[in-house]
């Protein structure tokens, strides 16, 4: 019974705190303030420990580790910590998954026992029962149906009489009803042999102490009814010894049997008082039996009021380590989350956006056909000659400067830079991205390209430094394009098209737009043109050319 006290103690906070008003009472004053603020203390802490929200699958990938008893020792615990969550269907469906574990054994002691526990542990909560009323019906079925121990089944009615009191429609279910009907005959057959067993136990050495006890007065009592009858003996013979003696001798003999008759009352009371005294011994020595188990109830109070602050503590200093490791490994996912945004920014920095998210899916990009495309070439005039008059500094912040004004404007009308190569600038009009208009972007882009070259040369020319002009090829046709190699991934583009587009640029006017045949059908309608002939290129003979009007 104090065993079971302990566990329910554990359970209910409300005992816990009866307890330890308990302990702080034999104490000091200040030792108990000091004692019972500590115990507090950790009353608060422990459940807000257990309060955190219970993650089902990491619940669940501890509980597929075990196997046989074992998984169903899990499952129960972990049920048991979802109701300390508050957590009623984590809880069933923990305990529903050691009930089908039990049931696959086939033992049907077994499957009672396990029902019966996970039904006691169910009907505790009173203020869930109608979510866990039918749980624990079925439960209790499964006992039933499986074991024909009379305490099991008295523990069924007893918890069936606790559903009833409970819900008043659950008085109308026809399963309860068959429960208790059931159950009720074997509650009533436990009780009535319990009765009849049962028998007051006291210790096993005071038993032996009172039976030695009564042995010892009943041979005390024995000897007394002997002497009482040689006293009846002795008054008789007396008596005929007394009608033959003289007046002088009869006084003096009742002189002396007054005083033998006082002796012995004398003795005879001395030995009731021994009597007395042993019996008041013998109820002494049960009052400090009775004492010291008292002592070892409270010793094992303050042990059990030491192990669950021991608990606390650990339970406090375990919170505070885990605290400290997910506050690191937030610090490092959030490193790697820059460090990732900082590598696909770079990665879309390199090639398109459609491209660069399949080369993440699939680790490769599959080179496609573009039926429609109009590409840019885009070549400084006299570079070379430029390049002798500039220090490498002076060079290399000139062309990043133009190149990136550039992508601004190639941005501006979605056109997707291919490469740089040298003082060459190369770019795409309908590729990857498809556009309806890909030609006139691509010719509103060569016109900003002219256009930013004329006010830049206006200012270089205010500050005496050297002027950069340019020659602008465009053709339209069909290109593929995709990804080669393993490392330092380009998006480029390969076809006809393209060197078609190279000689566009190459046969243009410095400061003019010369594009093809097959791109000046796709514009002539929306910008003016000035034709210039057919025009021999190399390796391809003649073909059809016009200019851009004037930017």
């Amino acid at each position: 019974m104090f065993f079971t006290l302990c566990i329910v103690i554990n359970i209910h906070s409300i005992l816990y705190i009866y307890i330890l008003l308990y302990v702080s009472s034999k104490m000091n004053a200040f030792k108990s303030m000091k004692f019972f603020i500590t115990a507090v203390l950790c009353l608060l802490v422990v459940p807000v420990l257990f309060s955190q929200s219970l993650d089902k699958s990491s619940l669940e990938r501890e509980l597929n580790r075990e196997r046989g008893s074992s998984y169903i020792k899990k499952a129960i615990e972990t049920g048991k910590k979802a109701l300390g969550a508050n957590d009623i269907e984590l809880a069933k469906d923990f305990f529903e998954k050691a009930v089908n574990e039990i049931k696959n054994t086939k033992q049907k002691d077994a499957i009672a026992v396990v029902a019966l526990e996970i039904a006691d542990l169910l009907i505790k909560y009173p203020d869930q029962s109608k979510k866990t009323s039918n749980t624990i019906i079925d439960l209790l079925h499964d006992v039933q149906t499986n074991t024909t121990d009379l305490s099991s089944l008295s523990r069924v009615y007893e918890i069936t009489q606790m559903l009833y009191s409970s819900d008043e429609k659950l008085r109308r279910n026809k399963k309860l009803n068959n429960l208790v009907s059931i159950s009720e005959i074997a509650h009533t057959e436990y009780h009535k042999q319990k009765l009849e067993s049962t028998a007051i136990k006291v210790q096993p050495q005071v038993i032996e102490n009172l039976e030695l006890e009564k042995q010892s007065l009943s041979k005390v009592v024995s000897d007394l009814k002997g002497f009482q009858g040689q006293l009846s003996t002795r008054m008789k013979e007396n008596e005929d010894v007394i009608r033959s003696m003289t007046q002088e001798n009869l006084i003096k003999e009742a002189i002396l049997e007054k005083n033998k008759r006082l002796l012995d009352s004398m003795s005879y009371q001395a030995t009731l008082d021994s009597i007395i005294i042993e019996t008041n011994l013998a109820e002494l020595r049960q009052k400090e039996s009775e004492l010291k188990l008292k002592q070892a109830e409270r010793n094992l109070l303050l042990s059990l009021a030491g192990l669950i602050l021991l608990v606390a503590g650990f339970l406090f200093y375990r919170f505070s380590v885990l605290r400290t490791y997910n506050k690191k490994l937030e610090e490092k996912n959030n490193i790697i989350a820059d460090e990732k945004q900082r590598s696909e920014e770079l990665l879309l920095n390199i090639l398109p956006v459609d491209v660069a998210n399949e080369l993440k899916a699939n680790g490769k990009v599959i080179a496609q056909y573009y039926e429609n495309s109009t590409i840019l070439f885009a070549d400084f005039v006299n570079f070379s000659q430029i390049a002798k008059n500039l220090s490498p500094q002076e060079m290399v912040q000139d062309l990043d400067y133009c190149f990136s004004k550039f992508d601004a404007i190639t941005g501006i009308h979605r056109v997707e830079k291919i490469k740089t190569i040298g003082d060459a600038y190369m770019c795409i009009a309908g590729v990857p991205t498809p556009l309806n208009n890909h030609a006139d972007a691509a010719v509103a882009v060569a016109q900003g390209f002219v256009r930013f070259l004329k006010e830049w040369n206006i200012e270089r020319k205010k500050k005496n430094q050297i002027l950069f002009n340019v020659r602008i090829g465009l053709h339209s046709g069909p290109v593929s394009a995709g990804v080669v190699g393993t490392k330092k991934f380009v998006f480029d583009v390969w076809g006809d098209a393209v060197n078609i587009a190279a000689r566009m640029e190459s046969n243009a006017e410095p400061g003019r737009i010369n594009i093809s045949n097959s791109t000046y059908e796709l514009i002539k309608s929306n910008t003016p043109c000035e034709p210039r002939g057919a025009i021999v290129t190399k390796n391809m003979g003649k073909m059809e050319m016009y200019y851009i009007s004037k930017v």
